[in-house]
């Protein structure tokens, strides 16, 4: 980090001018932006490792890990939707909440995008969750595979739960998406416990795969009322996407196809 910070500093310096004229309104304007992201980022951290701190808590460190496995490989899942989050948010920060079109068509567009590549891979964890074990965890971890079939529904709701964090924030309303996730965590809390007293170690990703729809729910309702966000259209940008990189495919394909045929015929 301080290396990178170096070489920035580096190369950003002739562009940097000091100017401190102005700088007080923006003191409380960056209190008041920064104190809601900062606990959205507390209660994020907070709500991503509840079910493994009480699995750890209750059941026992041992059987756990089994736990973890699933959910590592589920955060593979998720790598789409993070980069995807920190495109998004410069493009989003140009609207205000006003915008409503302009902001819909982004997350609408962005969640689409995320997910053809989240979807074909969180199909392969609902088909095989034995094989992607053994591959990537080790033959000890087989048997967590019904725990990795309920953690994949976790990879399908992310994204759109990032992006609704990144919208939020970016439009200037970090207020309700720190109250979304406070909600979250609370929920995931009671969930959890219950999950865990009832069935074991699998109520553990029962219980946060009820959060999570719970949550997306929540999430769909605000964003449908605030920008207008249809479920219904990120679903058509994800088919949408899928064709134009078959014909993408095809036309790339086609003209080794022609020049083929054309030598033989010679």
């Amino acid at each position: 980090m301080l290396v990178g910070a170096a070489v920035g500093t580096r190369y950003a310096w002739r562009y940097t001018r000091w100017d401190f004229t102005g700088y007080r309104p923006w003191i409380g304007q960056l209190w008041r932006f920064g104190r809601y992201v900062f606990g959205n980022n507390f209660c994020s951290l907070l709500f991503r490792s509840t079910d493994n701190f009480m699995t750890s808590h209750f059941i026992g460190t041992a059987v756990s890990g089994s736990y973890n496995a699933c959910l590592r490989i589920g955060n593979l899942v998720d790598m789409p939707s993070q980069v995807f989050g920190d495109v998004l948010f410069p493009k989003a920060a140009k609207f205000s909440a006003s915008d409503r079109s302009a902001v819909k068509h982004m997350y609408e567009r962005t969640v689409g995008a995320t997910l053809v590549f989240s979807f074909p891979a969180l199909l392969l964890l609902l088909l095989f969750p034995s094989l992607i074990l053994h591959i990537l965890a080790g033959g000890k971890f087989i048997d967590a595979a019904p725990i990795l079939r309920v953690t994949a529904f976790f990879g399908f709701t992310l994204p759109f739960m990032k992006q609704f964090g990144t919208i939020m924030d970016a439009t200037g309303d970090p207020k309700t998406n720190f109250g979304v996730m406070f909600l979250a965590l609370c929920i995931n809390i009671v969930t959890n416990w219950v999950g865990i007293h009832y069935f074991g170690i699998i109520g553990a990703a029962l219980g946060t795969a009820t959060t999570y729809l719970i949550i997306f729910i929540v999430i769909q309702t605000i964003l449908n009322r605030k920008f207008g966000v249809r479920l219904w259209n990120v679903f058509r940008n994800m088919a949408s996407l899928y064709r134009e990189l078959f014909l993408h495919g095809m036309a790339v394909i086609k003209p080794k196809v022609n020049v083929g045929s054309a030598g033989k015929e010679g």
